[in-house]
């Protein structure tokens, strides 16, 4: 992520950019963020908040609409090896922050993606 970027993109759709290019063991901290581009993490912080957002709600942003394709792809079997690709410590976690972001568990959200695709708006 580089200065210009963020000029271009927002700071906001800078780092959404960013870290959905990255593996979630790879992101960086806020202040590692911010040392990258050369300013410091309250200015960066600042940046975000402008624009009506926090380093902490990308992040969530990014794991959520990663989860979403992931589980949409039809590539796994089980939603744990989703858990698993996404690095949560294990099935539960991913299963209670998805309902979390997404307002139904994981499994609601297939049947109801699968409904929707098979019957149309109707079903």
């Amino acid at each position: 992520m580089s200065r210009s970027c963020s000029r271009d993109l927002g700071w906001k759709g800078a780092t959404l950019e960013y870290l959905s290019r990255l593996p979630v063991r790879d992101w960086p901290t806020q202040r590692e963020l911010a040392r990258r581009l050369s300013i410091s993490e309250h200015t960066y912080r600042r940046h975000l908040l402008v624009e009506g957002a926090s380093y902490k709600a990308l992040k969530q942003q990014v794991r959520l609409s990663r989860a979403i394709r992931l589980l949409s792809s039809g590539r796994y079997r089980s939603i744990g090896e989703v858990a698993d690709d996404m690095e949560f410590c294990d099935e539960h976690s991913f299963r209670k922050m998805f309902k979390r972001w997404a307002g139904c568990p994981p499994s609601h959200y297939l049947i109801r993606r699968q409904a929707l695709q098979v019957g149309g708006p109707s079903a």
